[in-house]
């Protein structure tokens, strides 16, 4: 006789139920979600555009992007001359890969770049030749709905917004010189767990500096030395002999327990141990606390920070959504 049994969850698509599992505001009620950043959600780009030319006019950028983009302007100087009405520019959303548009610098601003919501207020001149820039990224809004969005308001020191990364998704790019962004002081306390989507730009080899990829009120939780080796620290450290995403995007994961730290990449353990019971406070990504020691040249797509220690079928559920998200291997 055959016999028909109800769903599990009357009511919810099995496709939603799909989408759920080892998502974050799923799993905040059980497990605590105190801050979660991931770069195609709440990027404010910065509002004035960084040149590497030679002391060149500014231009600044106004509105809110309607979707993700990758920004980048080229003025050349060449094509007809140095000022309004002579000097040519183009445009790009994904990061100067390819180009929407061209035209001539023709007025002050400001100018609608097409479709993107944005626009730009364009500067009297003289324009060097080939002036670049590329969109920074001014703040990173928290997603768990506390509201500790990270932030860089000095325009020299913002990360680039990458619309396309080696995963096809944005990621945040930290220069390794003086990029850094920073929430506000949170309290935090262990246990927790902490997955990282990263990227190593500069692959680490012996002679290289110390980067902090992210930091907790002055302690470096996570950097990447010369050796190179990874540690994972919280006062105390637990060591691996490698660098971990390096120069490809990985899942990192991050026990702060006590002694019961753990270290992982791709659903690997690369160490384990006592990683120090320093709870931390301001989170400070790309560099070491609120200044430019240690800097990272590293590319972040997501952190998540779980206020628990997860347990491991929960912990195996995040890892894939994420695998599946950014096509990393696990």
């Amino acid at each position: 006789m055959n016999r028909r049994f109800p769903p599990l969850n009357p009511g919810v698509p099995l496709a939603v139920r799909r989408l759920r599992a080892g998502n974050p505001l799923a799993l905040a009620a059980q497990y605590g979600l105190p801050i979660w950043l991931r770069a195609d959600m709440g990027v404010t780009l910065g509002s004035t555009l960084l040149a590497e030319g030679t002391s060149p006019p500014v231009w600044t950028i106004s509105g809110t992007p309607t979707r993700q983009v990758g920004l980048h302007l080229e003025i050349d100087s060449v094509a007809g001359g140095t000022g309004l009405g002579q000097a040519t520019y183009k445009w790009s959303e994904n990061n100067g890969a390819t180009y929407v548009a061209t035209g001539v610098v023709t007025a002050a601003g400001p100018t609608a770049l097409g479709t993107t919501g944005l626009s730009v207020s364009q500067a009297a001149g003289p324009y060097n030749i080939n002036n670049k820039w590329d969109a920074t990224v001014l703040a990173w809004a928290d997603q768990s709905g506390n509201g500790r969005n990270v932030a860089q308001g000095t325009p020299a020191r913002q990360p680039k917004f990458i619309l396309s990364d080696t995963t096809g998704r944005p990621s945040i790019s930290g220069d390794g010189v003086d990029d850094f962004m920073n929430t506000a002081s949170f309290a935090t306390a262990q246990p927790s767990t902490v997955f990282l989507v990263m990227k190593m730009v500069t692959v680490q080899s012996p002679g290289s500096n110390h980067d902090t990829v992210w930091s907790r009120g002055g302690t470096p939780f996570m950097l990447i030395d010369s050796t190179p080796r990874t540690i994972l620290s919280a006062g105390a450290n637990i060591t691996y002999a490698g660098a971990v995403a390096n120069g490809a995007h990985a899942i990192i994961e991050m026990v702060l327990n006590g002694a019961s730290g753990e270290l992982v990449e791709n659903g690997v353990v690369r160490a384990s141990g006592d990683v120090g019971t320093d709870p931390g406070g301001l989170l400070t990504l790309f560099s070491l606390n609120v200044g430019i020691a240690h800097s990272v040249t590293a590319n972040i797509s997501e952190l998540i920070e779980f206020s628990s220690v997860l347990p491991a079928a929960v912990r195996a559920s995040v890892r894939t959504r994420l695998s599946n998200i950014y096509g990393v291997a696990l």
